[in-house]
């Protein structure tokens, strides 16, 4: 399990030397996903925004990154997108992750080939960057003041 978390997280915190920009679809909503971003490698982030809520201080998030290029999961599977679900503290900028989906195809609309479910009764936090990345971008819609 810590090895998937190895493959999300540095999406969710992001690279500090991508730079980011809106796609023109930037507002459609895609079978339910909402566009966030995308890197200039291709990588592109969306968020389900009915499933947003406020939760003992969090806010939990669902967010699908889907793949120009496929990566590699932990056990040898090429990976097209994935579904992580997430408790992001506002207030101390940082976020654990519950839940994570990995697919073999784009936009997750096949079955997970690798499904994984964490603590949410004792969740692992970690700092979100404050550089512009994925993980800040996502930051800033779901904490807005």
């Amino acid at each position: 399990m810590k090895a998937l978390r190895t493959l999300a997280v540095p999406l969710f915190v992001g690279v500090a030397t991508c730079s980011f920009h809106a796609s023109p679809h930037a507002q459609q909503k895609l079978r339910g996903w909402q566009f966030i971003a995308e890197t200039e490698s291709g990588i592109r982030q969306y968020i389900d925004m009915d499933a947003l809520k406020k939760e003992r201080g969090f806010v939990r998030v669902r967010t699908l990154t889907d793949y120009r290029k496929p990566v590699w999961s932990v056990t040898s599977k090429r990976v097209y997108s994935e579904v992580d679900e997430r408790l992001v503290d506002c207030s101390n900028r940082r976020s654990a992750l519950l839940a994570a989906a990995a697919y073999e195809c784009r936009m997750a609309n096949c079955a997970p080939k690798e499904d994984y479910k964490y603590s949410a009764q004792t969740p692992e936090f970690e700092p979100i960057a404050k550089t512009e990345s994925l993980g800040s971008n996502l930051y800033s819609l779901v904490c807005q003041k």
